[in-house]
Formats: C-alpha cells, sequence, structure tokens
C-alpha cells in the first residue's frame, strides 16, 4: 500500500500549502471546490490530502470560460 502524503495535491502532484490544524488555518476555507474538481480526485485519496490552490484556480478558469 503507497502512503499518501497530506501535503502534496491529490491531482497535479505539488505542495499544497495545507494549514489545516496549525495556529493560522489553511487557506482553503475561503475557496469554493467545485464538484466536478472533488470528483477528479482519485478514490484511494479522498479525504487524505488537500487539493492545491493552482488547481483551484484552474477549475474556476475552466468553469468560468
Amino acid at each position: 500500500m503507497t502512503k499518501i502524503d497530506p501535503d502534496i495535491c491529490p491531482l497535479c502532484g505539488e505542495q499544497n500549502n495545507c494549514g489545516m490544524g496549525k495556529p493560522d488555518d489553511c487557506w482553503c476555507r475561503s475557496e469554493t471546490f467545485s464538484g466536478d474538481l472533488i470528483q477528479r480526485i482519485p478514490h484511494e485519496k479522498e479525504n487524505k490530502a488537500c487539493i492545491c490552490q493552482n488547481c483551484v484556480k484552474r477549475s474556476s478558469v475552466r468553469v468560468g470560460e
């Protein structure tokens, strides 16, 4: 079984810069995650690693086009 790194985005494999559980909290609290974006997370990584800001931004650009 492969260990899931909670600091790596499950979509692109880059650092997600998640701050959950840290005193300053996380950037994701103010973001909106589309259902389409959430559905792209591989099943084995669901609820184990946060999506990064770049993936969220790329997703919102596609939705708004």
